[in-house]
């Protein structure tokens, strides 16, 4: 091997030098928690610095430092530190021992192979003290061994390490140029950048872990691992890694061997360990500036690693940097007044530690009440309430750390009041007592009440707000031990502590008006009821009332002879009435419930007196008196003694009705009622309903008696029934209901007579069995027949009869008819002088119909709607002097039954409508119309079936309508090409009777586009239309409501169609010979093209159009306009395309 001659000159200056010797540390450094010195302190184990992640058991060289540890005398405590003597002794073999005492130079030489490794092998391991012949013998040695260059490349790089350890050692973390000297280690070892960074790493990594196993936290930790972070030159990303491996020794190393119930104990070593590990690691990610994000993804490493959730972890931080920061705020007490503390530093602390805002506020308030209680005095174990005070300066200190603290003014006098409070409150606690015991001591109350106010350093509000706690509770603790004895009914002790609390309540307001801080608003609001706050606001309302019920009760019982109140107890209701906030709706309640039974019974007694045998006027004035003066002491509401009254009233009603035969009074309880009335101040028009209950079941039963056998009641009885009335003391309006009752009580087996008859007559033996569900027998018709009538409905004299009885029924008895106002009319007078003229006023009148067949169930409509059509047929065809009285009833009749003008007009509608059908097809089978004599005759029906003009016109069209539709399916069921004239008369008849065919006869536009084609079809081959029929074409275009478009359309699919069947007959006649028949068929080809302009589009042979044109020519059309010969020719050629 050739060897340069720089190479040579670089081994012999490494032999004359001693500086890159290398003694490596021979004393172990083992650490033991002396647990004889303290019960959290235990033996630690250096850790293994092995980057693989997993449980493993102790290793021999740990159990035996561990035996051997108890030999030790002195306690060393573990440090970071240690990580450099664990790597310089676990990480360092001979080779890579010895690579690290060759020069910089000469490593980088072998490592681009300008040496031979042997040969520095050789070099380092021949014994010589002359450089030459270490070199030869190097030589030669390399040359022999053949030490392989990788292996040299790989204990260089592993030798980095140890020189970092050595380093740090020598120099420290914080050492001056300690940064640059890292780097000269990686220049100096050839070390890749990548491969540097994870060496540093992993240095950093042992370093935290060596750290953590001292299990107690200082602050100079985190100072500590950022400095030796900064002098490794370590990135974020490097950091995250070094303490997500950290996190996986640290768990291998404290947790796989311990109990986990010795884990969840916070003051276990190893479990202290983990925790300072957790704080460590957040705050060095901290440090960096890592974003939100990328803290989360970190700290989830290390939460994976220990198995914890970030809950529990970010618990376990707090736990560690919390006490830290506790230690910083007592400082800041102590240091105060030094001004050595401020709060830009504890900000600066709270960073450091990463003190949240919320724990930091929690903490500031803390300390800052710590102080208050300080200087209260309050803070001792063992104190006297009524001498601890604020020592002078105490608030401008308290004012001092509170801008340390940064706390707001309100949190810091919030602070304050709540230590101080309870103070003032025994202070003024005493004095009330004091004062309400003996009400002239109320202003040295107040003195002593300001003292105290200032001692506390209390402002005014807080003061008065304290003081009227003590106003509110002196006067509510008496109410709530009366609540106690209200809810059982209690109403001596009710009644004594209740006057105990209004005694109270009059003490305070006096003392509190000694003071001039105190106006009259002020001292009301803690007596205001509305209020939560004050001395009746935390009772509740039902409460409240029950005790104002008892109290209101028992006063009345004690008073004199239990029927009135003194002016004391009633001033003391009103009072309590005002204290407990009780409304007009509980207050009356009550009064009515207490004083309301005694004026009832006494209303009752002289009821019965009056109503008596004994009575006399007299006798209603003086006990009127003394009902009066009862009810003036008690005071009781008029609404109230109206109640009673009322009710007193109807009990004498009820009495008076069953000492009465048929329940109508004589003149003398009539006289006695009315005596009544007045003893109890009643109206009679608010009794009016009362007398009704009471006696309109006589009054009703007397009208239907007067009604009699025929149901009309005659004069004489009316006004006897008014008189009736009177006495009974019922309005007319009830009168009149209790007449409609009896009305419809008559009415209905009348009504229901009616519906019998007409089913009678009208049905069957078999249909009537059908309705009414049972065997009606043998037919009820003379001869077994079946109903008959006219018109196919039938009728019988008897039931028009019953009707009209019914109607008579009605009117007479002049149900429904009120008198609405008079007019003047004019009347001839005959006189012997002769006729006069007079002008008289007439009454007006109003008739409705309250009492219809339908609404008291005296038939159901179907069946009213029967004897309603019944009626109207039996008017229709009756002949004789009654008919005109029949139509005069016939709405009457209709609105009896319950049917209004509609539905009147809809049942002669169905009549007249079968019968206008009849009418109209018997008269249109020999008339085209209709014609004066029949309009006259239609109009008789409309009168005999009261029918409106425009229902009797709406009838005609629809019996119109229906003949021409009939009409038109007649039509159209034999429609052929030669219909054409009966279509035509079809459409002109239903022009002349104004009938629209699309939307009155509901014709399709398909058939209207049909009646168009055969029409024309049929003009066509006649020759009546052609194409100069413009205006007949537009005509029956209208007439079919066709436009113009669809018109077009249709006549152009028409003569193309004809102008093809005609084309097929021309060849069929050419095919058989007949030359002079196929001219005839050309003449028709001509007139369908002539509509078109010749325009056909026909699909024919030249040959086939040529001989056409031939046996055109041929004909002799010598008697023939030649001009139009000429334009048939021209046409006819167009059509077939030459």
């Amino acid at each position: 091997m050739k060897v340069s001659s720089e190479a040579l000159i670089l081994f012999c200056s490494l032999a004359q030098t001693n500086s890159f010797s290398f003694v490596p540390h021979n004393s172990k450094k083992t650490v033991q928690w002396n647990r004889a010195l303290s019960s959290n302190t235990r033996t630690f184990v250096t850790a293994n610095t092995s980057p693989t992640f997993g449980a493993s058991a102790p290793s021999t060289t740990d159990r035996k430092t561990k035996k051997n540890s108890d030999k030790f005398h002195m306690l060393v405590f573990p440090s970071g530190k240690d990580a450099f003597t664990n790597i310089l002794e676990n990480e360092s073999d001979k080779l890579a021992s010895t690579v690290r005492r060759v020069p910089g130079p000469v490593r980088k030489a072998i490592s681009v192979g300008a040496i031979p490794a042997a040969a520095v092998g050789g070099f380092l391991l021949t014994p010589s003290r002359r450089a030459i012949a270490g070199v030869v013998g190097g030589a030669v040695s390399g040359i022999i061994g053949g030490i392989g260059k990788d292996r040299l490349d790989s204990a260089t790089a592993t030798a980095a390490k140890p020189a970092l350890a050595q380093l740090f050692l020598d120099i420290g973390i914080d050492g001056a140029g300690i940064a640059e000297a890292v780097q000269d280690v990686k220049k100096q070892f050839n070390v890749g950048e990548e491969e540097f960074e994870v060496i540093c790493a992993d240095v950093y990594k042992q370093y935290l872990v060596c750290m953590c196993n001292d299990p107690n936290t200082k602050m100079s930790d985190i100072s500590e691992l950022a400095k030796l972070r900064s002098a490794l030159g370590l990135g974020n990303l490097a950091l995250g890694q070094a303490h997500a491996e950290g996190a996986m020794d640290i768990y291998r190393i404290k947790a796989t061997w311990t109990p986990t119930e010795e884990l969840a104990d916070p003051e276990h070593p190893d479990r202290m360990s983990m925790d300072k590990f957790l704080f460590l690691t957040e705050r060095s990610l901290r440090a960096v500036g890592e974003t939100d994000e990328a803290l989360t993804f970190e700290m989830s490493r290390v939460s994976k690693s220990f198995g914890l959730s970030m809950k529990v972890i970010e618990a376990r931080i707090k736990a560690i940097a919390e006490p830290f920061y506790q230690r910083a705020l007592t400082s800041t007490r102590t240091k105060l007044e030094s001004g050595a503390v401020s709060a830009e530093m504890l900000k600066k602390a709270r960073n450091q530690l990463g003190i949240n805002e919320w724990s930091t506020r929690d903490m500031h308030i803390s300390c800052f009440s710590d102080e208050v209680r300080s200087l209260l005095g309050v803070d001792k174990a063992e104190y006297d309430s009524s001498k601890c005070a604020f020592p002078e300066g105490a608030l401008d200190r308290l004012n001092s750390l509170k801008d340390v603290l940064e706390l707001s003014d309100d949190d810091a006098k919030y602070e304050i009041e709540h230590e101080v409070t309870p103070l003032f409150q025994t202070t003024a606690t005493a004095a009330f007592e004091e004062a309400m015991a003996d009400a002239s001591k109320a202003e040295a109350v107040w003195d002593q009440i300001s003292a105290r106010q200032a001692e506390l350093g209390l402002s005014d509000e807080t003061s008065a707000s304290m003081i009227g706690s003590a106003a509110v509770q002196a006067v509510g603790g008496i109410l709530e031990e009366a609540v106690q004895f209200a809810k059982v009914n209690n109403g001596a002790k009710t009644l004594e502590f209740v006057n105990k609390a209004l005694d109270t309540k009059e003490s305070v307001v006096t003392m509190l008006s000694a003071s001039e801080k105190n106006d009259e608003a002020s001292i009301e609001k803690f007596f205001d009821s509305d209020s939560e706050n004050s001395a009746t606001g935390f009772i509740p309302y039902t409460d409240r009332s029950k005790i104002y019920a008892v109290y209101f009760n028992q006063s009345l019982k004690t008073s004199k002879g239990g029927k009135t109140l003194t002016e004391e107890q009633e001033g003391k209701l009103a009072e309590l009435r005002a204290l407990l906030g009780i409304d007009d709706e509980i207050a009356f309640t009550t009064i009515k419930n207490t004083c309301g039974p005694i004026v009832k019974e006494t209303l009752i007694e002289a009821s019965k007196d009056v109503l008596g045998p004994e009575y006399d006027s007299d006798l209603v004035v003086s006990l009127k008196k003394e009902n009066q003066k009862l009810i003036d002491n008690l005071k009781l509401p008029a609404e109230i003694v109206e109640e009673y009254s009322h009710a007193c009233y109807v009990d004498g009603l009820k009495l008076v009705q069953q000492n009465t035969p048929g329940g109508i009074p004589s003149k003398d309880y009539v006289d006695k009622l009315a005596a009544l009335r007045d003893l109890l101040d009643i109206d009679m028009e608010n009794v009016r309903s009362d007398h009704l209950d009471t006696f309109g079941p006589s009054y009703k039963k007397s009208v239907i008696e007067a009604m009699g056998v025929t149901g009309v009641i005659r004069p004489e009885f009316r006004a006897a029934l008014e008189k009736l009335r009177n006495g009974l003391g019922v309005s007319e309006d009830d009168a009149e209901g209790l007449f409609l009752e009896a009305v419809a009580e008559k009415m209905k087996p009348m009504v229901k007579a009616l519906v019998n008859e007409m089913e009678r007559t009208l049905l069957t033996t078999e249909q009537l069995s059908q309705k009414r569900g049972i065997d009606m027998g043998e037919d009820v018709f003379k001869g077994g027949k079946g109903a008959q009538g006219k018109l196919g409905i039938g009728a019988a004299g008897n039931l028009i009869g019953d009707c009209m009885n019914l109607v008579d029924f009605y009117t007479e008895n002049d149900i429904g008819k009120k008198q609405t106002g008079t007019k003047t009319v004019e009347k001839k007078i005959s006189s012997e002088d002769g006729e006069t003229t007079e002008e008289v006023e007439e009454p007006m009148f109003e008739q409705s119909y309250p009492v219809t067949a339908l609404e008291i169930g005296g038939c159901d409509e179907e069946s009213a709607e029967a004897l309603y059509r019944q009626f109207l047929v039996t008017i229709f065809t009756e002949q004789g002097p009654n008919v005109a009285r029949y139509e005069a009833a016939a709405p009457t009749f209709g609105y009896i039954l319950g049917f209004d003008e509609e539905k009147q007009e809809e049942v002669g509608g169905n009549i007249g409508s079968m019968i206008y059908e009849n009418y109209v097809n018997n008269v249109m089978r020999t008339k085209p119309s209709l014609d004066q004599q029949d309009m006259m005759f239609l109009a008789n029906i409309q009168t005999k079936l009261n029918l409106s003009s425009e229902k009797s016109e709406e009838l005609l069209v629809a019996a119109q309508k229906k003949n021409l539709q009939e009409e038109a399916t007649r039509v159209f069921a034999n429609l052929s090409s030669s219909s054409g004239a009966l279509i035509k008369s079809f459409r002109e008849r239903c022009n002349s009777m104004g009938i629209d065919l699309k939307e009155d006869l509901e014709m399709t536009s398909e058939r209207l586009k049909g009646m168009f084609t055969v029409e024309i079809l049929e003009g066509i081959e006649n020759g009546s239309i052609s194409p100069e029929s413009g205006d007949l074409l537009s005509e029956i275009q209208e007439s079919l409501c066709l436009t113009a478009e669809e018109c077009e359309s249709a006549l152009e699919v028409l003569v193309t169609k004809c102008a093809e069947g005609t084309l097929s007959a021309i060849g069929t006649e050419f095919r058989r010979g007949r030359d002079e028949r196929a001219a005839e068929e050309i003449k028709k080809l001509i007139r369908y093209a002539t509509f078109v302009d010749g325009e056909l589009e026909l699909d024919v042979s030249e040959e086939m159009a040529q001989r056409i044109c031939g046996v055109f020519d041929a004909v002799d059309t010598s008697e023939e306009d030649p001009e139009k010969v000429q334009q048939e020719r021209e046409t006819l050629r167009t059509a077939l395309g030459i």
